[in-house]
């Protein structure tokens, strides 16, 4: 998977955010092809968004009006999909869930690019909670094998 990195927005968690992920997007690409190989030679965008940006994307395409903290994009180009992250919601996350911020946000990347290579969470978890279980459990697998 080849990663390119975008930066929207300028507040200190999209700053850290752009460093961390500078410093680890190579060791991220090749762990995550070598446990999860649909998105192999794939070009995929991330890109760090604010808030507002972040909250009229969530509006729009999931009709839920509050910032999120990712949301995943298949397109048809040459880019295979977009990963768009909020910094400021993913800080806020790893606060609450008492998570160090850099974990919090290579946790919720994985779960971007896992979206991307077509695992699912949403719907009815009743009718099939092992599809659910195999992306929340690959998702820490990968998170792992980054430590």
């Amino acid at each position: 998977m080849i990663l390119y990195l975008f930066k929207s927005c300028d507040s200190k968690s999209c700053r850290e955010s752009y460093s961390i992920l500078t410093n680890r997007i190579k060791q991220l690409a090749r762990v995550f092809d070598a446990v999860e190989t649909s998105l192999e030679n794939k070009e995929l965008n991330i890109v760090l968004s604010g808030r507002s940006p972040m909250q009229a994307l969530n509006k729009s395409f999931r009709k839920v009006d509050r910032p999120t903290d990712v949301l995943s994009f298949p397109l048809d180009s040459q880019i295979y999909g977009e990963i768009w992250l909020c910094p400021d919601v993913i800080s806020d996350n790893a606060e609450q869930f008492g998570e160090e911020f850099e974990r919090e946000l290579l946790r919720i990347t994985i779960h971007g690019l896992l979206h991307l290579a077509g695992y699912d969470h949403t719907g009815h978890f009743v009718n099939s909670p092992s599809q659910k279980e195999k992306m929340f459990k690959l998702q820490e697998q990968i998170l792992e094998m980054l430590y």
